[in-house]
Parts: structure tokens; sequence; C-alpha cells
């Protein structure tokens, strides 16, 4: 098995909808805004007459917003300092701070194998129906229809939930079975 060579998202500080909540409240000038990057450095960023400029580890670069209309009001996004591209997570390596694609980053679900997603699909599925406050939620060996009925669900929803449940967690058992060793006599 080959070496694995891909950064992901999740090994990389951000800045994402907590910062910009707040960049959006301090649209004032002069404004300063410190955001601590673990690994990377301190993140600065000022306003000045409406715009942001950012400086991250000696390096100087604009920051834009940009919102778009709902129907219920409105949504903030940066766009990316390389490529313009609206964006809702900005991703700090070294002294540049830019989207997924500027820095050919991927999500660790686009390298998981068939096994692992239905794992991942399963488990959100538990979440979804029982919360992950129940105990053991994520064991796939202890058999769905052993957990009780979750108060405040409906029986056909949880009836509904349960049969997809059993299911999906069928065909999980049936590709764990066909990588089992045969035992030859």
């Amino acid at each position: 098995m080959r070496d694995r060579v891909r950064v992901y998202t999740s090994q990389l500080p951000i800045i994402g909808n907590k910062e910009l909540k707040q960049l959006v409240e301090v649209l004032e000038d002069g404004v300063y805004n410190y955001f601590y990057l673990g690994g990377v450095g301190k993140l600065t960023i000022a306003c000045n007459e409406g715009t942001f400029t950012c400086h991250l580890n000696g390096r100087y670069f604009p920051l834009s917003l940009d919102k778009t209309k709902l129907t219920f009001g409105e949504r903030w996004w940066y766009l990316c300092p390389a490529c313009d591209r609206r964006v809702g997570i900005l991703y700090a390596i070294g002294e540049s701070l830019a989207c997924r694609c500027c820095h050919g980053l991927h999500y660790r679900s686009q390298s998981e194998d068939g096994e692992e997603r239905m794992r991942r699909k399963i488990w959100k599925k538990r979440v979804a129906l029982w919360g992950v406050e129940y105990p053991e939620i994520f064991n796939l060996t202890i058999f769905v229809s052993d957990y009780p009925k979750p108060p405040g669900v409906s029986w056909q929803r949880y009836r509904t939930a349960l049969n997809e449940l059993i299911t999906l967690e069928g065909k999980y058992w049936d590709l764990q079975v066909t990588f089992l060793p045969t035992q030859q006599i």
C-alpha cells in the first residue's frame, strides 16, 4: 500500500464562521482583531474604510467579504485572497490564507473506501435517531434493534428509521464477512 500524501482540511488551522461573525460586527475603521491559528501563528485583521487587511507571519494581504441575500436575512462569505471564490472557511498554511481548492486540500471522506463510508453513514443515522449521549451508539457490534425507542420520536418514524438501519447494517456485516479468512481443512 502506498503512503498517503494528501493533506486534509481537518489538519490545518482555519478562520471560519465564528471569526466571520466577529468581522461583520466590527466593520468600523481602525478595529483590530487577533486570531491565534495553532501551529501557524497570529493572524491580525485590521479594518480600514470597510476593507480588511490581514497580517500573517510577516505577509500582508487584503481580505474581502461578500454577502448574499436570503429569504430571512443575509449570509456573509469570505472572498478567497488567491482566487476570489466565495467560501465559508479559509485555511492557513505558512504565510498564506486561502480556500481549500487553492491549497489543494481534501476532505478526509474523499479518501474513504466503501466500508468506511458505510460505517460513517450508519453512525450518522444512529446519532440522528438516538443522539450521541446514548451509550455505545458508535459500537456496531451492538445490534440496532437492542436500543429502545427514543422519547419524542413517533412510532412510524422510529420503525422506518429502524428498518433502514437494519438493512444498512446487514449490508455492512455482509461486507465484513466477505473479508474473513476461510478455514481450510
